[in-house]
């Protein structure tokens, strides 16, 4: 819980590496993607990306990935046993701007996998934070109102869809 709002971020792979002399945290995370329309892969990650809004998943793990270096300090990490002692004092260190987030794409149908990654400060996650800003909000909002005691109504009271309603592709003898 992150300023009262449940926040939860399961790490694929959480690995350190270095760039220009500076060690930097990697958090990986797996995707399979479907390339139905046949493009270049190069393309179809990208558009797996935007669609489904990875962009807003990429900047949930880099704000709670920040927080690691805290709870490891605090004392709030359970089941490190084992873990080398000198990799978890150098997470320790790691400062916000130290971490990068990549997505490991492997198309479901063909041998082709592609990494595309991210960082802190970038433009993609500096817009799809003020998203996940909005998304909090209205989280609190709602739960401000309706709280976790509530059914879903549905607004329309007859749940058998119209022919109508369906795109006229579908219409039988179109």
């Amino acid at each position: 819980v992150v300023d009262g709002v449940p926040r939860q971020a399961r790490v694929d792979h959480l690995r350190l590496g270095r760039v220009a002399q500076r060690t930097i945290a990697l958090v990986a995370d797996g995707k399979s993607y479907a390339n139905v329309m046949d493009m270049a892969p190069e393309r179809a990650v990208i558009q797996a990306i935007a669609k489904t809004r990875l962009d807003i998943q990429a900047a949930s793990y880099l704000r709670g990935a920040a927080l690691i270096p805290s709870f490891l300090k605090e004392g709030k990490v359970y089941g490190s046993e084992g873990i080398n002692r000198e990799w978890l004092d150098t997470l320790a260190a790691m400062q916000p701007e130290d971490w990068s987030f990549h997505w490991v794409f492997y198309e479901k149908d063909a041998p082709i996998s592609l990494i595309r990654s991210t960082k802190v400060g970038s433009p993609m996650i500096e817009a799809a934070n003020m998203d996940l800003k909005r998304a909090i909000e209205s989280y609190r909002e709602n739960m401000a109102v309706f709280g976790t005691n509530w059914r879903f109504v549905d607004p329309i009271p007859e749940p058998e869809i119209d022919q109508n309603d369906l795109p006229k592709f579908m219409m039988y003898g179109a």
